[in-house]
């Protein structure tokens, strides 16, 4: 897993973004074309593959730990009960503290209690983390907040030694448990990396990488110069878009370099722990799983990152592909899915039971079946505050239905025509509108969602 991939990012997805080594993985697994998450962060999404329900269902609507209830029993925990030897190591981002749910085999890395100095980061040498720390403050990154916020300082390169950065270590790391798999039992291996997550700065080699390479801007990024309203859920940023100053084009240009290395460093990692299954002829017999949280904008609807309220499938429609046992070719899925899908896709592949969950398996889609009545729900904020931003979303067929928490900011999108949803149909199409506002309406009101309908 790593944090923060675009489709447009992954070569095997038609990007132009060098990813030899994910997109060999490709050509041995079924990918999916139409897989959304269900919000536009972090923490649940995370949370929402981990147990194969919804924001709606976990209550997990944001990124803050306080609000995970965990009252959903995880993959990590099924699995560990199932006598799997196993961990993560890498960027965990679904609730605080060490806890692997059960599989405690592996070291426990989170770079977001690294950056907060946390104990329980025990696992990054502490003359490492304060080397990383003083080299992220001398580019002018002082906090997570300042992180998230500062985009003229965030992309470049970085001269930090290649053999002690987040990325190479967590592949270190990641080789050393599978040399440590157990031949007795069966074994789970999650590795998460922080990249392509911002700021965007790879080693110099890696940014260099995609020096001259034609990496095309999203077709919605003038939105942010037309002087017209932003479209909802955007005007929050527009501020920051403007920053970037009058050469908006190049400086976006750059940061897609910048990016583009991040990811070239992801991918280079990706396949030295591949060649480690390999070496041990592991690899045919694995079950392998590649996947994100989440993508970004890059300037996409006059925006520099995710988290607004909105549901752009340049952040939540999201690549993802499945190595089973033994494939050798190569699969496309059109199907729309939900990221919910792969616990119970994986629990039924694996041979395990498990609770009911709002996610459906892809076993069948694996066989060539397909989803008549294929949708997927987003569901961004709570909704059940006076003036929330919150957005519900309903994607079925070539269509988009939006759904704000604000009257008056519905929106209707027919993607077969208008792929960078730039044209909101909801007035030229009132009877559909209404069809599927219904339908997500619906679909609200008989779950334990809180988004208040008006």
């Amino acid at each position: 897993m790593a944090d923060t991939v675009m489709r447009a990012a992954l070569g095997c997805y038609g990007g132009a973004v060098r990813t030899p080594h994910i997109d060999a993985l490709a050509s041995h697994a079924h990918r999916f074309e139409q897989l959304y998450q269900p919000a536009n962060m972090c923490q649940p999404s995370r949370v929402t593959w981990m147990t194969g329900c919804l924001p709606a269902t976990t209550q997990v609507y944001v990124n803050g730990f306080g609000n995970n209830r965990r009252q959903q029993r995880t993959l990590l925990r099924e699995l560990a009960d199932a006598g799997y030897l196993g961990g993560y190591l890498g960027l965990f981002h679904c609730w605080p503290g060490p806890d692997r749910d059960g599989l405690d085999a592996h070291q426990w890395l989170d770079w977001i209690y690294d950056w907060q100095g946390d104990p329980h980061s025990w696992s990054v040498p502490e003359e490492t983390a304060r080397a990383w720390r003083a080299h992220l403050s001398g580019m002018g990154i002082t906090s997570p907040d300042d992180q998230l916020r500062d985009f003229q300082k965030h992309a470049g390169h970085t001269d930090f030694p290649l053999a002690a950065h987040p990325a190479v270590r967590i592949a270190d790391q990641s080789i050393q448990a599978i040399r440590g798999f157990s031949q007795e039992r069966p074994n789970l291996l999650w590795t998460s990396f922080w990249m392509p997550h911002e700021p965007w700065a790879p080693p110099r080699e890696y940014l260099e990488r995609h020096a001259g390479v034609d990496l095309p801007l999203p077709a919605s990024w003038r939105e942010g110069l037309s002087g017209e309203t932003p479209r909802p859920g955007t005007a929050g940023n527009r501020e920051q878009f403007l920053m970037l100053g009058p050469d908006i084009e190049p400086n976006l240009r750059r940061l897609w370099q910048a990016y583009a290395g991040c990811m070239a460093l992801v991918d280079e990692q990706v396949g030295r722990i591949i060649a480690e299954l390999k070496a041990r002829a592991l690899y045919d017999d694995a079950l392998i799983v590649f996947m994100t949280d989440h993508g970004t904008t890059h300037g996409a609807h006059g925006w520099l990152y995710k988290g607004g309220s909105f549901m752009i499938d340049e952040v939540s429609r999201v690549p993802c592909l499945v190595k089973l046992p033994g494939q050798r070719q190569a699969s496309t899925i059109p199907d729309i899915v939900s990221s919910a899908d792969l616990y119970p896709t994986l629990m039924e592949l694996l041979g395990l039971l498990h609770a009911a969950v709002d996610g459906r398996s892809w076993t069948g889609l694996f066989s060539g079946a397909t989803r008549p009545d294929a949708r997927a729900y987003g569901q961004h904020l709570a909704g059940n505050e006076p003036g929330s931003e919150a957005v519900r979303s309903l994607r079925v067929g070539t269509f988009k239905f939006n759904l704000y928490a604000q009257p008056g900011r519905d929106e209707l999108f027919d993607l077969a025509n208008d792929p960078a949803e730039q044209v909101n149909r909801i007035g030229d199409r009132p009877a559909l509108a209404q069809e599927l506002r219904a339908d997500l309406v619906a679909a609200i009101r008989s779950s334990t969602d809180v988004f208040q309908v008006t």
